[in-house]
This record gives C-alpha cells, structure tokens and sequence, in this order.
C-alpha cells in the first residue's frame, strides 16, 4: 500500500465508518496531536532497552516486544495522517514536505550546525 493509498483508506474510514467528515477542522487535528503523543509513549514502553545504556540498572529486565512496537508505531502513522486529514494537508504535501525536510537536515549537518 502507498502513502497514497493509506491517505485515501483512512479518510475512507473516517467519513464513513467514524461519520466524520475530513477537512480543517482545528478539533480533530488536535485530537490527531494528542493521539500521537499518546501511541508514540505507548510504542516507547514496548522497548525498554535504551534504560540499559542510559541508566544501567543492575537487575532491571530490559525488554523489547517487537511486534506491539510495530503496532504502535502504525498508530503513529495513522494519527499523523489524521492530523494531515484534518489540516487539508495531502500525501504528496506530506511528502514533499519530508523530503524538503530531509534536504534541510542533510545541510545542517554537512555544516556542522545541527548536533
């Protein structure tokens, strides 16, 4: 499936399945906000392993479930293209802007101006 594809799929979904129509509505994309942060703490509790380096704890058991890691991280996806639904932003845009992203990174850090 292409980011496209997810785009079209979900706001499928939401107009049809949740009743709620796509478009800028302020109220959902900060619902969408909210939802990220809330799945992105829960994709970080399915890999403990960065305490072992940062805190080394005797006897703490660092785990790491894969599998619900990538379940959440779908649901970070998910709820970015909801955010991106609700804000009249399309995949292409979405894109784009991370593919100029990445250009302006690549920059800063050629220059040594981004650590």
């Amino acid at each position: 499936m292409t980011v496209g594809e997810i785009f079209t799929t979900q706001k499928e979904v939401n107009e049809t399945v949740l009743r709620i129509p796509v478009g800028d509505k302020p109220e959902y994309f900060m619902l969408a906000i909210n939802g990220i942060i809330e799945e992105a703490s829960e994709a970080k509790q399915c890999d403990t392993r960065w305490k072992e380096t940062s805190f080394k704890r005797k006897g703490y058991k660092y785990h790491l479930d894969q599998d619900k890691k990538k379940e959440e991280l779908a649901d970070v996806f998910l709820q970015l293209v909801n955010a991106c639904l609700y804000s009249d932003i399309s995949a292409s845009e979405l894109i784009d802007a991370v593919s100029e992203k990445i250009r302006k990174n690549v920059g800063r850090w050629l220059s040594g101006g981004h650590r």
